[in-house]
């Protein structure tokens, strides 16, 4: 299991040097757990480790939502690009599994039921206005921002969380969105040359 472990980090760390978009660098290239994750299912004890865990996951739980109602926004577009039609559907799937997770988290380890906050509808409503080129030029650089966003915190998570499970939540998120950064640009530059 361990070396199965460390060669997925290894593999990881490896993807993310590869993934600097557009001739500039990636905003955060994707660290590493740096210590030995011993098996834990549930917290256990007080203290702000757990406080932490909490914060994280019900920030996180907005954080997606808001994703997931750009993705949709995306969705209901008639987009000149076929593959950014696919790169909403799945990130709405992604932000769904990515709440519905943390949410059996918080219920589980804490006995929290948490509902994600709605997003502001000026701030959605500011990208639903757009259409065309400029919808897919400010979701793409939406997606970049928010993608920075779930770099830092699946650092930060990973860094402080107790929680096995917790912590490869963090790792994972912050690694796919260094890649998910990486691919944004890379569209941003070929089709509004934005590099």
């Amino acid at each position: 299991m361990r070396f199965t472990h460390t060669l997925v980090l290894a593999a990881g760390l490896g993807l993310g040097i590869l993934s600097l978009g557009c001739g500039q660098e990636s905003p955060t290239t994707p660290a590493t757990p740096g210590t030995t994750l011993d098996p834990q299912g549930r917290p256990s004890g007080g203290g702000t480790s757990n406080t932490y865990e909490v914060s994280y996951m019900e920030s996180t739980i907005n954080h997606e939502e808001l994703i997931r109602q750009y993705a949709l926004i995306a969705m209901g577009k008639q987009l000149d690009h076929s593959d950014l039609a696919t790169f909403a559907q799945n990130e709405a799937g992604i932000a769904s599994q990515n709440i519905a997770t943390l949410q059996s988290y918080l219920s589980a380890w804490y006995n929290i039921q948490y509902s994600p906050k709605a997003p502001s509808s000026r701030t959605l409503n500011s990208l639903a206005s757009l259409e065309g080129a400029a919808f897919e030029n400010a979701y793409l650089n939406k997606m970049v921002s928010e993608d920075q966003i779930r770099v830092r915190d699946g650092q930060r998570c990973y860094g402080r969380a107790k929680t096995t499970a917790l912590i490869l939540f963090g790792y994972n998120i912050q690694l796919d969105a260094t890649h998910e950064i990486a691919q944004l640009k890379s569209w941003l530059c070929q089709w509004f040359s934005a590099c």
